[in-house]
């Protein structure tokens, strides 16, 4: 190769590289190591998008047992002879052979094995305990495999092998062994597999020459189904536009009277619930009709087909195409079936926008799974932009490189760009796997869930695979948060539980925090005796497993029977119980009280140690000033440690928006809203965050995943920008300043 450095030729490497990743570099800028790594990633990427994938769907599963199996070998030797196939005795007589050797050998060796087992796994309860009755049983076991090899030898020396009805008969001598049997159906099938090969590819001939004659029949017929269907598609048009006029007709008509009549704003709202329900019905009819024509298609298209009825004896479906002639050249058949030849990147993308086809099946497993199909979609969408990153790095590259050739005047050894890709790519290199790891458990999960509020994915309509799942726009927005659908109960919903959980974020974190600074700034003080053993009591709860403190105290505060309010009308401080859990206002109090005993103790780890980092002479300066303790606490105290616990201060209040706990296991998310029939239709309790709100509409049934996933995106994209404004405006982010 020319090793001249010419600048005109270096010129063009950016853009033969754009052409041809990896080539490109290799022959303009001759990096072998670099060139061979973008080649091989685009030869995947292209062999990605190329070559097709395909599949075979069978209708029912009695279809699908029968794709599994080839007829019986006496079929197969019946037909392969009247068709005079001339290697059919040499298959034969191999069978013949292998069928004698293995039962001659192999079987035999397995009964004799067999016969000694048995007697031993006998012995084994005695062995420890009588050991001269267990060598004696051992002595029996080996005459007992004698006896059994010398009696089975015997048997199987009568068959004759070259007869199908023979072999047989001597593996009835076997069936209760299944390691044996194993291995006598293993051979059978191999050589039952070569005879169907033989078969499949006869009877494949024999159609394609007899499809000549049918072909118009079969087109003309296909060409019928088609116009059907197209007419039923557009009779269910027409019938769908007069009931939806009719609906709306009739909604102006009554909403008319009603205004007339002086009808009050509730009833209106009613009649307008009631117009919005029958046009979802007359949309989900409209749905209904289209999927019943089209199974009603593809029906006339199974009847079309059955002009070609007995042409192949083999396989019934076989009707030429390439999938049909791949599965003949393997012995296999088919049954009702697609084929498509875009390869998975493509297939990924396209399932990513339709969901899934409904599948004229009843195999679950080759039914579309609208949410396989969404994540795999969201999969390759992560690839192709993997693939743009890299391809515009590698433009970027071979420009550098051309450069740097360029004022070097010579070309690059092999060794100098081993070298130079493992000193300049190895950060590169070094995090690249905690970058797919990203993308693969985070990013991927973070779209996913983000792309199920824009579908209808809820129980029991809406479940895969048994039903698809359907992109919806923003209809689950406008259901959450419109005061018009639905009679306004969501947006309710929403707006109490969302008002209450920034209410109790705030709360939760304020009073854990300063009530644990109060308790390490008064135990700092030195008037305060064994301060180590109030720190270990203050520390007790904090010790003690939430979810147990949290069952403990929804004892303790049971309206009925609870201890204290017990104990408090006993000491006639009250006449009726306290409903501690179950009214709305005095639940949230109820709450907010329990977080506190719970929370404090964190808080006042983390401020004791910060504290104990203050330097004394601060406050040795501050007393030879004359400060008094406020405002040593106020000037001192105070501002350094917030400056570290600030961050902490942050993320505990993120973490309390998601506080799922101590509401689940106190409250369970009760008592139920003032509000009559709000909690029966959005499962959203008094003291619901919106995070246990998202468990109860993903866990209850019916199941509502898009609504919950509607609500886990809007708490994403407001809490993440949040608690990234606020952590960067802290001093201690900003590398440490006071």
């Amino acid at each position: 190769m020319n090793n001249t450095v010419d600048p005109n030729k270096l010129k063009k490497a950016p853009f033969a590289s754009s052409c041809f990743m990896g080539l490109g570099q290799i022959l303009y800028l001759k990096q072998y190591v670099r060139g061979a790594l973008f080649a091989l990633v685009e030869v995947v990427m292209l062999c990605s998008i190329i070559f097709g994938t395909k599949k075979i769907i069978p209708a029912n599963n009695s279809e699908y047992d029968y794709l599994k199996q080839v007829p019986e070998t006496a079929e197969l030797v019946e037909y392969l002879e009247d068709a005079e196939y001339s290697k059919l005795d040499s298959i034969m007589a191999s069978r013949a052979k292998s069928m004698e050797k293995f039962f001659k050998n192999a079987a035999v060796k397995g009964l004799g094995d067999a016969a000694y087992k048995e007697i031993v796994d006998e012995a084994q309860d005695y062995k420890k305990e009588d050991k001269d009755a267990y060598k004696e049983a051992l002595a029996e076991a080996k005459q007992a495999k004698a006896d059994a090899i010398e009696e089975y030898t015997a048997v199987f020396a009568d068959y004759d092998y070259s007869s199908l009805d023979e072999v047989e008969e001597a593996s009835y001598e076997i069936i209760d062994y299944d390691d044996i049997y194993d291995k006598y159906t293993s051979i059978s099938s191999k050589y039952d597999h070569k005879l169907a090969k033989v078969m499949a590819k006869m009877e494949a001939k024999k159609f394609d020459g007899a499809k000549k004659e049918l072909l118009p029949e079969y087109k003309e017929l296909v060409a019928e189904a088609k116009q059907n269907y197209k007419d039923s598609l557009a009779a269910i048009a027409e019938k769908n536009k007069q009931t939806v006029a009719e609906l709306k007709n009739g909604y102006t008509e009554v909403l008319n009277l009603a205004k007339e009549g002086g009808a009050e704003k509730e009833d209106l709202r009613k009649l307008s619930v009631q117009y919005r329900k029958d046009l979802d019905a007359a949309e989900e009819q409209f749905s209904s009709d289209k999927v019943k024509a089209r199974f009603a298609f593809e029906k006339e298209l199974k009847d079309a087909f059955a002009v070609f009825d007995g042409n192949n004896e083999f396989d019934e479906h076989y009707d030429g195409c390439t999938l049909c002639k791949r599965a003949a050249s393997n012995g296999k058949r088919t049954v009702m079936h697609r084929a498509w030849f875009k390869g998975p990147l493509v297939t990924s993308i396209i399932g990513l926008f339709t969901l899934g086809d409904r599948q004229n099946t009843t195999v679950t497993k080759f039914m579309d799974h609208s949410i396989f199909m969404m994540i795999n979609g969201i999969f390759a969408l992560v690839i192709i932009l993997f693939f743009i990153f890299l391809y515009q790095l590698n433009i970027n590259s071979a420009r550098t490189a051309a450069n740097k050739i360029i004022k070097n005047n010579k070309f690059p050894s092999l060794k100098e760009s081993q070298n130079d890709l493992s000193q300049n790519s190895f950060a590169t290199i070094g995090i690249a796997p905690s970058v797919v790891m990203i993308a693969i458990f985070s990013l991927i999960p973070l779209l996913f869930s983000a792309l199920v509020a824009f579908t209808n994915y809820s129980s029991p309509d809406h479940v895969p695979p048994n039903n698809l799942v359907d992109w919806v726009g923003l209809s689950n927005f406008v259901t959450m948060f419109s005061t018009k659908v639905g009679g306004g109960e969501w947006a309710k919903a929403f707006g109490n539980a969302a008002v209450w959980t920034i209410v109790w974020a705030i709360f939760a974190t304020f009073t854990c925090f300063f009530v644990g600074f109060f308790y390490a700034f008064v135990l700092q003080d030195k008037r305060v005796a064994i301060p180590s053993f109030y720190r270990t009591v203050y520390i007790l709860p904090y010790a003690i497993p939430t979810m147990l403190s949290l069952f403990v105290w929804a004892n303790l505060l049971n309206g009925t029977i609870g201890p204290i309010n017990r104990t408090l009308q006993l000491i006639g401080l009250i006449e009726q119980p306290i409903p501690w859990l179950s009214n709305p206002n005095v639940a949230k109090f109820s709450l907010i009280f329990v977080n506190i005993w719970i929370g404090f103790p964190y808080s006042m780890i983390l401020t004791t140690s910060s504290m104990t980092a203050i330097s004394n002479s601060l406050y040795e300066a501050a007393v030879i000033d004359g400060a008094t303790k406020w405002q040593q606490f106020k000037s001192i105290t105070y501002p350094l440690v917030m400056f570290q616990l600030k961050p902490t201060l942050i993320m505990q209040f993120a973490s309390n928006i998601n506080n799922f706990g101590a509401v689940f296991f106190l409250t369970g998310g009760g008592p139920n809203m003032p509000q009559a029939g709000l909690t029966t239709t959005t499962t959203c309790g008094a003291t619901d965050l919106l995070i246990s709100w998202i468990y109860k509409l993903t866990m209850n049934t019916p199941s509502r995943y898009q609504l919950a996933s509607v609500l886990s995106l809007l708490v994403f994209v407001v809490l993440v920008p949040f608690a990234l404004y606020n952590f960067t405006r802290t001093k201690s982010f900003k590398e440490g300043e006071l």
